[in-house]
């Protein structure tokens, strides 16, 4: 469950490897002449005294090198509010910092880099802040995964809840969701009520257009299987937007954050007691949904 925008929310996240292998033991990084490291001097955001103090002259660095070339560096950085800091990847980014905990996130998009750095180049301004937590993996930032000498993976979340097709009608209804993606990274994530397999299957999902929502209607395999197929672009997908698909005979409308932005006039839909599946896929096991999730409701009319 994540907490991070103060509102609960279901977390759905894939598989991923921290290739930072000291995560929180800053000593184990290389570090300028001039850095002093002080472990154990304030309170992280897991609620543990085992921040890093980290005291830098200009042009200043602790680094690591030779890891394995991935594309989202994020590490927490705690200093003085209105200060600067750079962090690097391949590519290197100033921040401002809060006064608070931020994670601060770098993208090398080549995806060649096998360097990442806390640096205080290119005259920032920064002398004296906290880190923690630093994590190098694929694509895009996912929660903190902690090392202590070695990589470490966390597995997939997955999610299916079977035998309810007497909470489902599937001859009509509405499955609605509240949801916000992680990354808008041109792949199908997928949601469905089907009979356990994409033959018979309703689902919403992210497509993989940018900033783009799909309702697709599956009905007895092969010709014609889609009794219904609409997309719409939204103009975030990244924050929560509320997504309702209607179904009956002649009848399937997509509803964005209380707007009728698609509709279809014909088409067919299951046998009553055909949905008894959801799940956090296309029905088959592929294309797996990755997001948050505030409200998933199926109605019956």
């Amino acid at each position: 469950v994540d907490y991070t925008d103060g509102t609960a929310s279901l977390l759905v996240e894939p598989q991923r490897t921290n290739l930072v292998t000291y995560s929180e033991d800053f000593t184990q990084w290389n570090k300028e002449a001039t850095v002093t490291l002080t472990p154990n001097y304030s309170t992280s955001p897991d609620g543990t005294n085992n921040a890093t103090r980290v005291q830098l002259d200009a042009n200043d660095s602790i680094y690591l090198s030779s890891l394995g070339s991935s594309k989202a560096f994020s590490i927490y950085v705690k200093g003085v509010a209105g200060e600067t800091i750079r962090i690097s990847n391949g590519v290197s980014t100033n921040f401002t910092l809060t006064g608070n905990w931020d994670r601060l996130e770098v993208f090398d998009t080549s995806g060649s880099s096998t360097l990442i750095s806390v640096n205080t180049y290119s005259s920032v301004t920064a002398r004296d802040i906290q880190v923690w937590g630093a994590q190098l993996e694929d694509s895009y930032p996912t929660s903190y995964i902690k090392t202590q000498g070695s990589t470490v993976t966390r597995n997939q979340d997955e999610y299916t809840k079977t035998g309810i097709s007497d909470k489902i009608n599937s001859e009509e209804g509405v499955l609605f969701v509240e949801m916000a993606a992680l990354s808008d990274d041109g792949t199908n994530r997928i949601m469905t009520l089907s009979d356990g397999s994409y033959t018979n299957s309703l689902r919403i999902q992210y497509y993989t257009n940018t900033n783009e929502i799909e309702i697709r209607a599956v009905v007895g395999g092969s010709v014609p299987p889609v009794q219904a197929l609409q997309r719409v672009a939204i103009s975030n997908v990244l924050e929560f937007n509320k997504i309702a698909f209607l179904y009956k005979v002649n009848d399937f409308q997509l509803w964005v954050n209380g707007s009728k932005l698609r509709f279809e006039t014909s088409g067919t839909v299951p046998p009553t007691g055909t949905y008894n599946t959801l799940s956090f896929d296309d029905g088959d096991g592929n294309s797996p949904f990755f997001g948050k999730v505030r409200q998933l409701q199926v109605f019956k009319t």
